[in-house]
């Protein structure tokens, strides 16, 4: 492997970043310059919790005709390790003699185009020198690949971050006989050894000042073990050990859940709990201090800074009720039983808002939002009350939440170094100048647009809490509650049957697959000038037509348009626009639904026709899902629709947008307000599941030598549109929630 020597591809702004890679018996080895040409490293990201998140790399040199199991490819191969690093350029006109053997000089004048090492000098390079110091190299991020794809355009790896690893192996019940302090349960997940892990074990940080020991001296059935004597301690202990579930992600995750610091520990009450990866795969649980110092600060309105928040009111909680299982396996629901009537108590409340019957009526303050937790089991009420304060500090006051985009460095720190966990205070914003102080829960690197996206809060929530916020959407049929996220794009394959973006999967048509490969990075959602250069009357099979001129309302249904999914998953977010013949978006509303099942083509006297499987609701003839009841899964009354109807959905109705109370493209806002108007766009970011192993066509005794076919893999939908002077046509996506986040 030849050293790797700097080219326009990485060099901006004083820095460049390195990709190493290895493997049992092999070494780290550089793969940034591969067959003299970069690999394009197109993001990366890190979140709270868990750190090193995501990261893509492209190698354009290598080809659909190269033996990608060859040894010169091994770092192809799926879990291969990654480490990014980032290598400052040095100061100008140093001499070579000056610089340090693991540097490479640059000529800084011409460092764009003329550039020389050891290996490859480059004759009459002029005197003014800057070393490329990869003695200075910091370590930025560091994973394992789980997947790559093959195209006309090369080969694109996925990596996933270190401590992800751990979602390969599942939480096993225990069902042990006395309830386990949090901190061993964390430490047994995160243990490497015997899973041949590379993460190291965890490392617990208690803040200083913590009080809370483990002292127990007598025990009963009910005494946390697993600790020992007159050590700090969470306070927190539980016999939930797993039930079968991904061991970060859903295991680890439920466990730091109910982790708060609370009172008489010392600091201060209501922080949670959290896991980030520190250098050389180390992860490490510590509190996360909501009234930490900002780490850096930045001016809104500063050139290079784009900035979208929204401050929602939906999501205060003020009253909070609960029920769970203690230690000793009994019930709680936290009642009272007076003259024979049950009342229920909050856990934890706002005191300016409860009790309602003291609730001042004659000043403002929020209003009551109540909501009911199940805590599960091992959680007794004392700690489902210290979680509730917690949970009140948090969310009991509206907050801000959304993104940040830095192009520029904020003068206290190099932009490429902010991680989550840390903050930020944003001056100047919406009038406040002295600055709103915000956790940043996910940062989003794209190199080649030296661009770095913050994902913000004021409320502290880690990331999985802020992307559960922001899809908010409460049954199939409810108006659509958009809020942007920061979006993420990473292929991790099903075994028995692959999501894969470049086959077409999500993409509604699949065909659109081909006019997506057209996209330029600037080409994003709506996609005006891409639909507008690859225009419906020229290029038809890109989009979903529908007869918007017909007069009967039947009619004016789109045909069972198949989706191409995987054996199983959720998805994050669906977007969808209407455009006219010549590709421009038009200002119409519409309603588009989600089938298990779906029609098939068939030559009938007419010609070829679609044949549908799908009921539609329908009044007589009038088969609009914005009529009265249809798309409504009960009566007006609240009871079951009875035998024989005709307004509900098909039975292999997944999920919808769109009825008479609501409708679908009103995007970036929605259809409730009377003063609302169409935009021909449609954004959910609500997070629904699919699983294709109950289709029909799904073949239960798979052979991973063989593949799936298409029809078992597929979801169907349809798209209706009122009555217009001009046919219309459609173009959308399914994004998957990509495994591990």
């Amino acid at each position: 492997m030849q050293r790797w020597k700097p080219d326009n591809f990485a060099l901006s702004d004083g820095y460049v970043f390195a990709i190493f890679a290895s493997c049992p018996g092999k070494a780290p080895t550089e793969v940034t310059f591969f067959r003299q040409a970069p690999a394009t490293l197109q993001t990366f990201s890190f979140a709270d919790p868990f750190g090193d998140s995501t990261c893509q790399i492209k190698f354009e040199q290598i080809t659909p005709f190269d033996d990608i199991s060859s040894s010169e490819l091994w770092f192809l191969r799926p879990w291969t390790n990654y480490e990014i690093y980032y290598v400052p350029v040095g100061d100008k006109y140093t001499p070579s003699s000056s610089m340090d053997p693991l540097d490479i000089p640059v000529n800084i004048e011409g460092i764009h185009q003329a550039t020389t090492t050891p290996e490859f000098p480059v004759p009459n390079v002029p005197a003014g020198m800057a070393p490329l110091q990869y003695s200075k190299k910091e370590l930025m991020w560091e994973g394992h690949s789980v997947s790559y794809s093959v195209d006309n355009d090369g080969v694109t790896i996925q990596l996933q971050g270190a401590l992800f690893a751990l979602d390969r192996f599942l939480a096993k019940p225990k069902y042990p006989e006395r309830p386990v302090v949090a901190e061993k349960l964390l430490i047994d997940a995160f243990e490497p050894y015997q899973r041949g892990l590379k993460t190291k074990p965890l490392k617990i940080e208690y803040p200083q000042g913590w009080k809370l020991t483990y002292n127990y001296t007598e025990v009963t059935p009910y005494t946390p073990m697993g600790w020992k004597q007159g050590a700090l301690w969470s306070g927190v202990a539980t016999r939930n050990t797993g039930a079968w579930d991904k061991l970060l992600t859903n295991y680890v995750q439920n466990v730091i859940g109910i982790m708060y610091t609370p009172e008489r520990c010392g600091v201060t009450t209501g922080n949670t709990w959290t896991i980030r990866k520190d250098p050389n795969r180390q992860p490490v649980l510590h509190v996360r201090d909501r009234f930490r110092p900002p780490d850096f600060e930045i001016w809104y309105g500063s050139p290079g800074m784009e900035v979208s928040l929204t401050q929602d009111g939906m999501n205060i909680t003020n009253v909070i009720y609960g029920e769970g299982t203690g230690w000793e396996g009994a019930k709680w629901s936290n009642t009272n039983i007076e003259n024979g009537v049950t009342t229920f108590e909050p856990v934890a409340y706002d005191g300016s808002v409860y009790p309602y019957t003291e609730r001042p009526r004659d000043s403002y303050s929020n209003p009551p939002s109540e909501v009911m937790i199940n805590f599960g089991d091992g959680i007794t009420l004392d700690m489902a009350k210290d979680a509730g304060l917690g949970i009140l500090a948090r969310d009991g006051m509206p907050g801000w939440a959304g993104t940040i985009k830095l192009q520029i460095n904020p003068l206290e720190i190099n932009r490429w170094m902010i991680r989550p966990g840390m903050v930020v205070n944003l001056r100047g914003f919406a009038g406040m100048q002295d600055g709103i102080r915000m956790h940043i829960a996910e940062v989003t690197c794209e190199p080649l647009e030296h661009a770095v996206t913050l994902q913000v809060d004021t409320k502290f929530r880690d990331l999985l809490t802020l992307e559960q916020m922001n899809a908010r959407v409460k049954d199939p049929i409810t108006p659509v509650k958009l809020l942007q996220v920061n979006r993420r794009s990473l292929m991790i394959d099903d075994l028995a049957a692959p999501w894969d973006y470049s086959a077409g999967s999500g993409f509604i048509p699949r065909d659109s697959v081909e006019l997506f490969r057209n996209k330029r990075a600037v080409d994003t959602f709506p996609y005006r000038e891409l639909t507008m250069k690859y225009p419906p009357k020229r290029y038809p099979q890109y989009y979903v037509e529908v007869a918007a001129t017909a007069g009967q309302s039947k009619r004016r249904w789109s045909y069972d348009v198949p989706i191409l999914m995987s054996q199983s998953g959720t998805i994050r977010r669906i977007e969808l626009i209407c455009v006219n013949k010549d590709g421009v978006i038009v200002q119409r509303r519409f309603h588009i639904s989600i089938y298990r099942n779906g029609g098939t083509k068939a030559n009938t006297e007419s010609g070829e026709e679609y044949i549908s499987s799908i009921s539609l609701p329908h009044t007589g003839e009038n088969y609009s899902p914005f009529a009265e009841n249809h798309f409504f899964p009960t009566a007006p009354n609240g009871q079951p629709w009875g035998p024989g109807n005709f307004y509900e959905p098909d039975s292999s109705f997944l999920i919808g947008w769109g009825n008479g109370e609501s409708y679908a493209g009103y995007w970036p806002g929605n259809s409730d307000s009377p003063e609302a108007l169409p935009t021909g766009m449609f954004v959910d970011e609500a997070v629904w599941a699919f699983d294709m192993t109950q289709n029909p066509d799904w073949n239960v005794s798979y052979d991973p030598s063989t593949t799936q076919r298409d029809t078992a893999k597929m979801l169907y939908a349809k798209i209706y549109t009122d009555r217009y002077y001009e046919d219309l046509y459609f173009l959308g996506r399914l994004y998957r929630v990509e495994p591990g986040q």
